[in-house]
Parts: C-alpha cells; sequence; structure tokens
C-alpha cells in the first residue's frame, strides 16, 4: 500500500512503520529450532506406539510446542494450496501429486497423534 500511493506516509507514525516493518512475514531467519520439534515429533509418531518418547523433554526452552506445531502444520497447509493452485505450466502434476501424497501422510500422522490424545 506504501509502494503504490494507497497511504500517505506522512499521516503514519514513525512507530508504527518500523512495527509494520518488523511484523511482515519472513524477515527474520528461518527458524531452525522449529524445523528440529517438528522431524522430531514426525520421527517419534512414525514408531510404534510403544517405543514413543516424550519430545518436550528434548526440548525444554520451548514454551508453547502444540501452538508451534500448530503453526507449522497451517504453514504447510498454504504452500500445499498455493502448490495445489499453481498453473500446470508452472509446477508440473507429478510435483503436485508429491505434495498431495505428502499431505495425506501429514494429516494421517497429525491425526494420530490427536487419537494419541498427546505430542505423542
Amino acid at each position: 500500500m506504501l509502494m503504490s500511493g494507497s497511504v500517505s506516509r506522512k499521516t503514519i507514525g514513525d512507530k508504527e512503520l518500523r512495527d509494520l516493518g518488523t511484523n511482515l512475514p519472513f524477515t527474520r531467519e528461518p527458524d531452525l529450532g522449529l524445523a528440529l520439534v517438528v522431524k522430531s515429533y514426525l520421527d517419534e509418531l512414525s514408531n510404534e506406539p510403544s517405543k514413543r518418547q516424550d519430545i518436550t523433554r528434548w526440548f525444554n526452552y520451548v514454551t508453547d510446542m502444540e501452538g508451534d506445531l500448530q503453526k507449522a502444520w497451517k504453514m504447510w497447509a498454504c504452500v500445499n494450496a498455493g502448490v495445489q493452485a499453481a498453473e500446470t505450466s508452472i509446477i508440473g502434476e507429478s510435483v503436485k501429486k508429491m505434495f498431495r501424497n505428502a499431505d495425506k501422510w501429514l494429516q494421517e500422522k497429525i491425526a494420530t497423534a490427536a487419537a494419541s490424545n498427546g505430542l505423542v
């Protein structure tokens, strides 16, 4: 909006502009910690139920693991939706199928976790 001239910068304060800039997505480096939590979580869900471990003990610095995992699932859903919506000339049907298969696998894992009523 600022670049197209739809909004006047003179009517917005410095603090609001700074807050807007720092809250834009993808302004910070990817969160390696979340990637490790997601990988560990999915690895444990892939184990037999009797062999699963509580990953919350591995990441004692995480304050809201369930909330962070929900963010990861939402981000995946957005990426998958974008891939599925893309024209076939941009993203081929074989790639779309791989994403659909990965999404089906992930949804099954999430349902398994929900059925166990816990993080693993």
